[in-house]
C-alpha cells in the first residue's frame, strides 16, 4: 500500500513538473520577447525624437540643444539625419 502510494505520488510529481516546466520556458520567452519589443520601440521613440527635434533631450536651451553634466551646453548632432 505504501509503495503504491509513493509511487502514485512521485508519478503525480513530475506529471506536474513536467506541465509547469512547459508552462514556465513558455512565459520565460514571451517575457524576453516582451523585453526586446519594449526595447525596439524605446529605440523607435529616440530615434523620432532625433529626427523630429534634432537631439533635444528634456532641457529649455532649445532643439538641437542639450544640457549635459557640470551645467555645459552642448550641440549635438542628429545621427538620425545621416
Amino acid at each position: 500500500m505504501f509503495v503504491a502510494s509513493s509511487r502514485f505520488f512521485l508519478f503525480f510529481y513530475f506529471l506536474v513538473r513536467f506541465f509547469r516546466s512547459l508552462f514556465l520556458e513558455r512565459r520565460e520567452v514571451t517575457i524576453v520577447s516582451d523585453i526586446s519589443l519594449a526595447i525596439k520601440k524605446r529605440q523607435e521613440y529616440l530615434n523620432f525624437v532625433e529626427f523630429t527635434y534634432g537631439g533635444c533631450e528634456r532641457t529649455r536651451a532649445g532643439p538641437g540643444v542639450t544640457q549635459e553634466g557640470g551645467g555645459v551646453v552642448r550641440r549635438r548632432q542628429g545621427w538620425a539625419l545621416l
